[in-house]
């Protein structure tokens, strides 16, 4: 076989492979298309369900995959941290769940004052309402929607009740915000 041919072979060879490698990324591309996110934003903090620790040490909390969910007779009500931005406007609060049951989990958003008043005020809530499957809840009529992390430590809190074992289960919350001035723009040398 002369040199010709073997370059030809080889161009050939690497053509189809490469035909073939695209055609298989593309297939696996429009197989994996994610479903729409919820809108929202522009920024946006969300937390896992792995973060939240029930009030009660003794309280009982189990994980299905990564969704939190209650393996107990009695309602237990676990909380997380929520690290919003200093100055940043709230506008949505979204809880994402899984439910199957008759139960509904019960999420909210709230603040506490940081000089030990131990005051809490609630500035949205969400409610799973046996919305069968994974699915979400939003609530965007906020209490109190600027974050002053100045005086209020910021956290969402979920109620889990007894009895509904895995069948209901809190997957994460999620906190949309905006800042209401824009920033300016600082570069180099400027």
């Amino acid at each position: 076989m002369n040199r010709n041919h073997r370059f030809l072979l080889v161009v050939t060879v690497v053509v189809v492979l490469l035909g073939a490698a695209s055609a298989l990324t593309w297939n696996s591309q429009a197989a994996s298309v994610p479903e729409a996110p919820v809108p929202g934003g522009p920024g946006f903090y969300t937390q896992n369900a792995l973060a939240f620790r029930p009030y009660n040490q003794y309280d009982e909390w189990a994980y299905q995959y990564l969704d939190l969910y209650n393996p107990s007779a009695t309602s237990v009500q676990h909380a997380a941290p929520l690290l919003v931005p200093h100055g940043a406007t709230v506008t949505q609060f979204v809880a994402y769940f899984y439910d199957t049951s008759t139960y509904n989990l019960n999420a909210s958003l709230f603040r506490c004052r940081l000089d030990d008043t131990h005051q809490c005020d609630v500035m949205a809530e969400a409610v799973s309402l046996g919305t069968p499957g994974y699915s979400y809840w939003t609530d965007n009529t906020i209490s109190y929607p600027v974050i002053d992390n100045q005086s209020y430590m910021y956290a969402a809190e979920i109620e889990l009740p007894g009895g509904a074992g895995s069948s209901l289960r809190l997957v994460a919350v999620r906190v949309d915000y905006e800042f209401s001035a824009k920033l300016p723009l600082v570069t180099k040398n400027h």
